[in-house]
């Protein structure tokens, strides 16, 4: 089954960006496989649990609904919970 799970191009929103969905009940294994395989060098890893979202207000991303968001960016993990901001920013460029 993890030979049929390949990137595909979504809505072109944000670019070197992948979405694992469903990712507190079985998103989060496929990660590593996300990782290994990702077509870019520095592609971030945005793991959206069940009846959550990533929003944009104009200015920024938060965490909403029940559950959290992952960003995974180089085998690191950052966790928003609901109402925190989300950073997708380059490391070290502060936003």
């Amino acid at each position: 089954m993890t030979g049929r799970r390949q990137y595909r191009p979504a809505l072109g929103l944000l670019s070197e960006l992948a979405v694992l969905p469903h990712f507190e009940t079985f998103g989060h294994r496929w990660a590593p496989s996300a990782e290994e395989r990702a077509p870019l060098p520095g592609t971030v890893l945005l793991g959206i649990d069940e009846r959550s979202a990533a929003y944009w207000d104009g200015r920024g991303w938060t965490a909403r609904g029940p559950g959290s968001v992952t960003v995974i960016r180089g085998g690191e993990r950052a966790v928003s919970a609901s109402g925190s901001p989300i950073d997708l920013s380059e490391p070290g460029t502060g936003g």
